[in-house]
């Protein structure tokens, strides 16, 4: 045997023991990098997410309770709710109707060109709401529309009911004789309209 070959020999087999070695590192350091990178990414959808699920809550709870403000109006004397007279175009996040901290918003359609008291309104509202959650705008929209009175039937009162509480239109302070029929369903939508 000559032992310079096998030691050259044994020398080969180290470098190549050593290559394969270095070379799965880097595959095992490239394939780290990149679980790294998708686990970056999976953990900023999920944020991502959550941001959104929790703009999306407030924005349905404000909704919310704009609409049990205008349904309790109706219902239950309180103080009087003021609106403005509904347009065609959607009301934008930034007009200058809402108020500094205003969260709530009401359109009323369809109001009778007669300023006199016994003049009936059936309430065509547009309630718009909209919440700022981590610096970013939510704005829901939803219209309702009631039932008019049954005319034929003017003798029973139980087919036309008076709003417990005066509904104001802003800027021209008109106050609204609102009355619906009861016995009939509300039509009513609802819709996310802008996030800014």
């Amino acid at each position: 045997m000559n032992p310079h070959k096998d030691s050259r020999n044994m020398g080969k087999q180290s470098g190549v023991a050593l290559f394969i070695v270095l070379i799965l590192l880097l595959v095992l350091a490239a394939a780290s990098v990149a679980l790294l990178q998708n686990q970056r990414w999976a953990v900023r959808q999920t944020a991502d997410r959550l941001d959104v699920l929790e703009r999306n809550a407030q924005s349905n709870k404000v909704h919310d309770q704009c609409v049990a403000k205008f349904r309790n109006a109706l219902e239950t004397s309180s103080t009087e709710l003021v609106g403005y007279e509904g347009r065609n175009q959607i009301l934008d996040i930034q007009d200058s109707k809402w108020g500094a901290n205003s969260e709530c918003l009401y359109e009323w359609y369809r109001i009778p060109a007669q300023t006199t008291p016994d003049v009936v309104w059936t309430p065509h509202v547009r309630i718009n709401s909209r919440v700022q959650v981590k610096g970013v705008w939510a704005q829901e929209m939803s219209e309702w529309r009631y039932p008019a009175c049954d005319t034929t039937s003017s003798t029973d009162p139980t087919h036309c009911v008076p709003s417990a509480t005066a509904f104001k239109v802003a800027n021209i302070h008109q106050t609204l004789n609102a009355q619906f029929d009861p016995t009939r369903p509300v039509l009513t939508v609802r819709t996310p309209v802008a996030i800014q």
